[in-house]
């Protein structure tokens, strides 16, 4: 009885936090039209998950619509130049993981935005980690036996990835690094075609997203050494992280936010961050995003400049160490 009454109280709570929003932001004139969030990536993928559940919960508190639109290409270094390029009004955000924010800067030379001068951070959003898994004919069981293994000078390792520079090819890059070993890099064109390597023995390792790998792994068709957060993943507790598993300095986060052009007002930017934070903490949202393997996580736009410039600075090493150019 007790836990139905504290979530009955928590719901009101977050309904009269929503009413109360959405009458301050109506009242001091913003928005008076539909706002766009703009999706560097195809439907389907994390980042249009948490773009449509967003959109789905701020549309009622700011009375009026919002709107998700897919530019993909480039590693989404396509949509992040189009939000950059837009008014800074506050109507077209980006929703946007590591990639376009803090990766893609080191590895295009020519790109027409700066990640850091040219946007304004809103709100981290969610985050998520990364497994190492591989293929079950590779004779190891954890991330030790792996790295042993893949030092005997007559094996040869490969990973896969979703293309170069993306975060799954950096964080193979990363764990070379940081645990002196070789693994060859494989590109592909997708996240799909990455995990297929993995599944089909293409390739031996794969540096994959935990809720896609974990119903492989329970039937056998891959195997999860760790994950590659610093804290073991509430989704499953039972795997290890790479950390415990001896490798000093690995972690690797998978995050998204959201951030305007810059320019756009501060008056503008911390309306707009009330209203998001209200729409990612709805108990159904936050659900929803839980299923999926997302850790929904806010900081203030402060705060959040500092997470892109941090990372952008630790990948940047990445990208200089291990040589990694455009295809």
């Amino acid at each position: 009885m007790l836990p139905q009454l504290i979530s009955m109280l928590r719901n009101a709570v977050f309904g009269i936090l929503s009413v109360a929003i959405s009458f301050s932001l109506t009242a001091q004139g913003f928005p008076t039209k539909p706002i766009r969030l703009v999706v560097p990536y195809a439907p389907g993928g994390t980042v249009d998950i948490l773009a449509r559940s967003i959109a789905e919960a701020m549309t009622p508190q700011i009375g009026q619509s919002v709107i998700v639109e897919n530019r993909p290409g480039a590693g989404g270094t396509v949509a992040a130049a189009f939000v950059a390029q837009s008014p800074p009004d506050g109507y077209t955000l980006l929703v946007a993981d590591v990639g376009p924010l803090a990766i893609s800067r080191s590895i295009y030379k020519n790109l027409s935005y700066d990640s850091i001068k040219d946007f304004q951070p809103i709100t981290l959003g969610s985050v998520s980690t990364l497994t190492i898994s591989t293929h079950p004919s590779v004779p190891v069981k954890n991330v030790r036996e792996l790295i042993a293994y893949s030092k005997n000078k007559n094996i040869k390792l490969n990973f896969s990835s979703s293309g170069t520079g993306s975060i799954i090819h950096t964080a193979g890059e990363l764990f070379n690094m940081s645990a002196g070993l070789n693994l060859v890099h494989v590109p592909y064109k997708g996240g799909a075609p990455a995990v297929n390597a993995v599944l089909s023995g293409e390739v031996q390792v794969g540096f994959l997203q935990l809720p896609t790998t974990l119903p492989l792994a329970q039937v056998g068709r891959v195997n999860i050494l760790a994950v590659t957060q610093a804290k073991r993943s509430k989704l499953a507790p039972e795997i290890p992280t790479v950390l415990e598993e001896g490798v000093s300095g690995y972690e690797v986060l998978v995050w998204q936010g959201v951030v305007a052009p810059k320019g756009t007002p501060r008056e503008t930017i911390d309306k707009l961050h009330i209203t998001l934070v209200a729409a990612l903490k709805k108990p159904e949202v936050n659900s929803r995003l839980t299923a999926q393997g997302f850790d929904v996580v806010t900081n203030s736009p402060d705060e959040f400049s500092e997470l892109i410039r941090n990372e952008s600075e630790k990948w940047a090493r990445v990208v200089k160490s291990a040589n990694i150019n455009p295809d």
